[in-house]
């Protein structure tokens, strides 16, 4: 017979009265028969609440389970999608390199002279029809919002005067003010791409950043000796 069937059935309280010595002819008339019974209904009202208590923990357990198998598939999915933006970056930087648009010793007192230079090297790679426009466009937007941070720079912009996705890494050891709370820019990487072109800017944008946080990135780069180091360290996920 099962517990809780066994409870209802009242034998348990009189088989409690019997331990106290009362014949179970004479237990039903007990007074103290509704005690017991009292307390054996509390007993059982207590194991249906733990029985539903426990029911309700494994399905909240069940339902982390699913979140965290979800948050997996996400990061994975972001983790795949973020080495072929990698990829892109690395390709693209490779093309720079070879249109000599990685400068170690950016020339210039100013944020608006340390873009000149850089823009400078947009527009004789031939990727770019006017320095002055191209200049004016990422100051406009520089304009918006600075985007120093923790000693880079990544001054952006789309333009007119563009013609395609460009990349330009700039290293100014001196450090030069993009608007950041805590300190001055050595690294700084301008990124411009055409106005009607697509989003491929934000993306190189997006994948910069995520390696931009890397101390040891910065470090490497802050340690290049030459063009051909940056290179390798902005292209030395590319095949992960």
């Amino acid at each position: 017979m099962p517990v809780h069937t066994f409870l209802r059935s009242g034998l348990a309280a009189v088989l409690a009265l019997a331990l106290l010595g009362v014949e179970p002819a004479a237990a039903a008339q007990d007074p103290r028969l509704k005690k017991v019974e009292a307390q054996v209904a509390d007993l059982e009202s207590k194991a249906e609440s733990a029985a539903e208590d426990w029911n309700a923990a494994r399905m909240k357990l069940r339902a982390s389970e699913l979140r965290v198998a979800a948050l997996k598939r996400k990061a994975s999915t972001e983790r795949a999608a973020f080495n072929a933006v990698a990829k892109d970056l690395g390709r693209l930087v490779a093309a720079m390199y070879k249109s000599g648009m990685i400068d170690l010793d950016v020339q210039g007192e100013t944020k608006t002279d340390v873009i000149q230079s850089l823009a400078a090297r947009v527009v004789a790679a031939g990727r770019a029809s006017s320095l002055e426009g191209l200049v004016a466009d990422v100051l406009a937007r520089e304009a918006i919002a600075p985007t120093g941070f923790e000693g880079v720079a990544i001054p952006h912009a789309r333009s007119a005067h563009c013609s395609a996705a460009s990349v330009v890494v700039g290293r100014r050891k001196g450090g030069i003010d993009f608007g950041a709370d805590d300190g001055d820019a050595n690294l700084i990487f301008m990124i411009v791409a055409p106005a009607d072109g697509d989003d491929a800017h934000l993306t190189i944008l997006a994948a910069l950043a995520r390696r931009i946080i890397d101390e040891d990135f910065r470090a490497a780069l802050l340690n290049a000796t030459n063009a051909a180091d940056v290179l390798a360290v902005l292209t030395q996920g590319d095949t992960e």
